[in-house]
């Protein structure tokens, strides 16, 4: 399989009674199917996958559409993987979480608890992180990071060093005074996961994806570096 460049990915709850296997049904899904393909076209996009999930079924209708890049790209199919994006965040919070249940942490901790090589931020606490009201400023914000991007589309960032470019500006308010959305925010919610781990995050967040919850999303990964690579499952 080959990880889609750019794509966007549907969770729908379709709401119908039945849909079973006559040729109406069929047709439904043919109509599904070219709404799907004109959407991505408009959009631009070169591929995207549309999953429906229907009333007392348990496994959802996948649609696909488009190619795994704009050029040369191989048709997209149900097995593609798509990049996720911020929805990282969702599963990051949800290990910050399990660690405070687990009493290896508080969300009311300072940050510099765990990151003592941040003072500047000291009156942050991990929960100002998760919520975004840490004040602490978007590393994609950054003229530095986007001059990095555009001349240099393929670097690769160590935690740190986002942190360092972050850093570099005044953050947004004190912590708490306000609320602003921040990439950084998790940036620095993975080291401290990785630092109460003594592992790295992609290792933590692959055990809990693939069975050390019951989440068992088998075909859910992390990677902490570039995936315009082959995966074979």
């Amino acid at each position: 399989m080959k990880f889609a460049r750019l794509a966007l990915v549907f969770l729908c709850l379709f709401s119908v009674n039945t849909w079973a296997n006559t040729n109406a049904s069929y047709q439904k899904q043919a109509q599904i199917q070219q709404i799907l393909d004109n959407w991505r076209a408009r959009s631009g996009l070169p591929s995207a996958t549309l999953s429906i999930l229907l009333p007392n079924q348990s496994h959802p209708i996948t649609l696909t559409s488009g190619k795994t890049a704009y050029s040369n790209g191989e048709r997209t199919n149900r097995d593609t993987l798509f990049q996720a994006g911020s929805i990282t965040k969702s599963f990051t919070s949800t290990l910050i979480l399990q660690l405070e249940a687990e009493g290896r942490l508080s969300i009311n901790d300072p940050i510099t608890k765990y990151l003592p090589q941040y003072p500047r931020w000291h009156n942050v606490t991990i929960k100002q992180l998760l919520n975004h009201t840490s004040g602490i400023f978007n590393y994609t914000q950054t003229g530095t990071f986007n001059s990095i991007r555009k001349n240099r589309p393929r670097a690769e960032f160590t935690p740190a060093e986002i942190v360092a470019i972050a850093s570099q500006h005044r953050d947004y308010f004190p912590p708490g005074e306000g609320w602003k959305y921040s990439n950084t925010n998790y940036v620095l919610a993975g080291m401290i996961v990785q630092k109460v781990m003594g592992q790295s995050v992609e290792n933590v967040m692959n055990h809990y994806l693939h069975g050390g919850s019951k989440l068992n999303l088998f075909h859910t990964f992390y990677l902490s570096h570039l995936y315009s690579f082959s995966f074979i499952s």
